[in-house]
């Protein structure tokens, strides 16, 4: 460790500076030792898993929506999953929640734009997700 400090810092009387390139080793080492731990593999990895981290808990919660529309909304991400995947995952949950809302759930309240507000994503690519869901 204090050789990868060393390596990262170098001293001198009159400024500090900067060794990049010993600063991205040390995030390499950092990567390859939490990827051997399967409790911190997820660390270093940029994915969103809309199952693994359940993105439609939180919007049903901010809808104030019943528990249940998460497991709808889940299973249609599952069946869908290949059809959805021109879409971002954000679109795919915006798109798949209102669907339940309207389609499975019967509820005229929360409508599309207060969906799109919440979630983040535009109208049309809202009605993009309704129609590859209604198409199939």
């Amino acid at each position: 460790m204090k050789k990868l400090i060393k390596n990262t810092y170098n001293l001198s009387s009159t400024n500090l500076t900067y060794n990049q390139k010993g600063f991205l080793k040390g995030e390499k080492i950092f990567h390859e030792i939490m990827e051997e731990n399967s409790r911190y593999r997820y660390l270093g990895k940029e994915k969103i898993d809309i199952i693994e981290n359940d993105s439609f808990i939180k919007y049903i919660s901010i809808l104030e929506l019943p528990f249940k529309t998460s497991e709808i909304c889940n299973k249609y991400f599952t069946m869908y999953k290949d059809k959805l995947d021109s879409v971002t995952p954000k679109s795919a949950t915006a798109g798949i929640l209102l669907y339940v809302i309207k389609k499975d759930l019967g509820l005229k309240a929360p409508s599309k734009s207060t969906v799109s507000r919440e979630t983040g994503v535009c109208i049309p690519t809202i009605n993009k997700v309704l129609t590859i869901l209604e198409s199939v």
